[in-house]
């Protein structure tokens, strides 16, 4: 793992160096922010945190085709709950190229991610490798087609259990009409495979794994959408989404402690539940050109086979099945300011996220309040 990180690095570092023809861009972010629940469970603890964001890339463009070479790197830190704290690194290489007459558009990438943590969160340590290919078909001027695959596959240096390689199929549809109106209709198969059981392992002082089922995952998302454009200003949309497990085997983390973030995919994998959702936006251009967006998401999840447990980790005499529904709500206000003829504006952003999950699992009844303020610049 760390020679294919150590040649990708090196490849790229080269092709900086080498590059005759091109472009550089380069941009930071950082956000700072309080959440009344930092580990979005039933104790409510609160805590501040700050997020720093660093991008770099450097493009080769021409006429009908491209090249980007980038780089994404993140830390996260907290206040009070400093073990917590983490940063990730991923390098990236894309291509993309236009072909036939009427727009359509190929595009593939790969990258490679990892993840560090402290010592005392080191089995979150993860390792990433992408690989995907998709296509746009241009049907008529307003109706395009999409088709696309991706594979990905997670290795976690400690958790050998939960190691796995993912396959995603798309296909999608997008029809505008000239009144503002967009219709999307999208069809996905995902499906997860881990890696023999056999490699489990309990570890001291982690969370207990639980394995539910047995084989491959395979799982149906079906995505309906629907947007208008209410005034010049005033865009509103509004979703519907279907998920559907075709089969199902799961891996997931077993916690009574509370200090372990609930909604992290190693305690929630969305291959454990089937779901629908139900999605409202509105985006609207205020004065002094201030983009404001406002969204609700109402989420009924029904886990399979997962019993839901008291606060002591057993399960109800009636053996009740784990069953949550959430809603999310979200406003975040975004102003531009140009600072300068010869600077890209700067970007000023303040967020509030309202999240209420109701569950027959009493460790999963809670809210969860963020608040964020961030500022990222171009260059």
């Amino acid at each position: 793992m760390k020679k294919i990180i150590k040649n990708i690095t090196l490849f790229i570092m080269l092709a900086f160096l080498t590059a005759g023809r091109g472009q550089t861009g380069f941009s930071i972010e950082t956000k700072g922010g309080y959440t009344n629940n930092t580990f979005a469970n039933y104790l409510t603890l609160p805590d501040y945190y700050t997020n720093f964001n660093a991008f770099l890339n450097y493009d080769w463009l021409e006429d009908v085709q491209g090249i980007r070479l980038f780089y994404s790197g993140s830390l996260t830190a907290f206040n009070k709950y400093q073990d917590r704290t983490y940063h990730s690194h991923k390098v990236e290489l894309t291509y993309y190229r236009y072909w036939g007459n009427n727009g359509n558009k190929i595009n593939a990438g790969v990258n490679a991610s990892k993840r560090f943590h402290t010592a005392e969160y080191s089995w979150y340590e993860l390792f990433q490798y992408n690989a995907y290919l998709n296509t746009k078909i241009v049907l008529s001027q307003q109706f395009y087609g999409y088709l696309g695959a991706n594979l990905l596959w997670q290795n976690y240096s400690i958790l050998h259990a939960f190691s796995n390689w993912q396959n995603i199929l798309y296909w999608r549809l997008s029809r505008f009409f000239d009144s503002g109106t967009t219709f999307i209709l999208e069809a996905d198969l995902l499906g997860k495979h881990y890696y023999p059981a056999g490699a489990m392992s309990n570890i001291d002082d982690l969370p207990e794994i639980v394995t539910i089922g047995e084989g491959s995952s395979q799982q149906f998302v079906g995505m309906i959408k629907a947007a208008r454009a209410l005034t010049p200003k005033t865009g509103l949309s509004i979703q519907i989404l279907l998920r559907r497990n075709l089969t199902s085997s799961v891996r997931y983390l077993g916690s009574t402690t509370g200090y372990y973030y609930s909604d992290e995919s190693l305690f929630d994998d969305i291959h454990g539940y089937n779901a629908q959702e139900v999605s409202l936006t509105l985006k609207k251009w205020l004065p002094w050109k201030i983009n404001l967006t406002a969204a609700s998401t109402l989420t009924w999840k029904h886990y399979n086979q997962r019993l839901a447990l008291d606060l002591d980790g057993s399960p109800f005499p009636d053996e009740r099945i784990r069953a949550d529904k959430r809603w999310t709500h979200w406003i975040s206000i975004k102003k531009m300011l140009k600072l300068g003829a010869n600077l890209q504006p700067l970007a000023l952003s303040i967020n509030w996220t309202l999240l209420q999950n109701s569950s027959n699992d009493p460790y999963y009844n809670y809210n969860m309040n963020l608040f964020t303020f961030g500022i990222s610049q171009n260059f």
